[in-house]
């Protein structure tokens, strides 16, 4: 059965070039799969561009690209960074204005950036079910949360494309502004205990970022002093508790 022919498309280099650092550093050879980036047609027009280091998985939606399928990976020459992605960590783009996009020629194995070419190979095997992944994602309600682990400060930005940091005024002044950025924990373990994940929400893309471990939501300050005060039965030993933890603490009811 012959296979199905890839038209020549064109991608947003910029969402390429981010996607790259939630990329694993170092990849065993039996799981190279892991240093390639899925692109899939997006429902709604457009391509989803899919990253993940089995920790971290960011999924931008380019609504700018033709792209028609069949589903590739997109896989780096020159691991751990190729030329092409090193280009692409340049890139400021524009959605709107199709800027900053790359031009993929599948049946060449060629992409031209920035009036550069370069090599690129793909492969149409199979790709971890990031479907499945982030469908299995609860919203945590809960008030307990962790600490932010500061990898994801770093992470966060990676999502956020230039033009997000951008916009003109009624004056025709081109003004910095802050990007949006919508968050909240999830868990995927129905159990009391769960650890809690995070993920992050921005103008085009997808981050979810998984537990480390099997930690508890007693990791901070707050959560570790109302951990014990709820545990403490003793009413004296409880006076004392909210006594020695008292200004800020006695504004989120310790002892219940």
């Amino acid at each position: 059965m012959r296979r199905e022919k890839i038209k020549n498309f064109k991608l947003n280099a910029e969402m390429l070039g981010k996607a790259s650092y939630f990329l694993p550093r170092a990849v065993q050879p039996w799981h190279r799969s892991d240093v390639q980036m899925r692109i899939e047609q997006f429902c709604l027009g457009g391509a989803k561009i899919t990253a993940t280091d089995r920790h971290r998985v960011i999924r931008f939606i380019d609504p700018g690209s033709d792209y028609s399928g069949p589903a590739l990976s997109l896989e780096s020459v020159g691991y751990p960074l190729s030329k092409f992605t090193k280009e692409c960590r340049k890139i400021k783009s524009s959605v709107e204005k199709l800027q900053g996009y790359a031009l993929f020629k599948p049946d060449s194995g060629k992409v031209a950036l920035n009036g550069k070419t370069f090599k690129f190979d793909f492969n149409r095997d199979e790709y971890h079910d990031i479907d499945k992944l982030l469908e299995g994602i609860t919203k945590n309600t809960k008030r307990n949360l962790p600490l932010f682990n500061t990898s994801y400060i770093t992470s966060v930005r990676h999502c956020i494309l230039a033009e997000e940091r951008k916009y003109i005024d009624e004056f025709g002044t081109r003004n910095g502004r802050k990007p949006n950025v919508a968050f909240s924990h999830f868990t995927m373990d129905k159990t009391a205990n769960a650890a809690l994940g995070s993920i992050f929400f921005s103008k085009y893309a997808i981050l979810a970022i998984m537990p480390y471990g099997p930690t508890t939501h007693e990791e901070n300050l707050l959560s570790r002093i109302k951990y014990i005060s709820g545990k403490e039965t003793n009413p004296f030993v409880l006076a004392v508790i909210q006594k020695e933890c008292g200004g800020i603490f006695t504004k989120f009811n310790l002892s219940k």
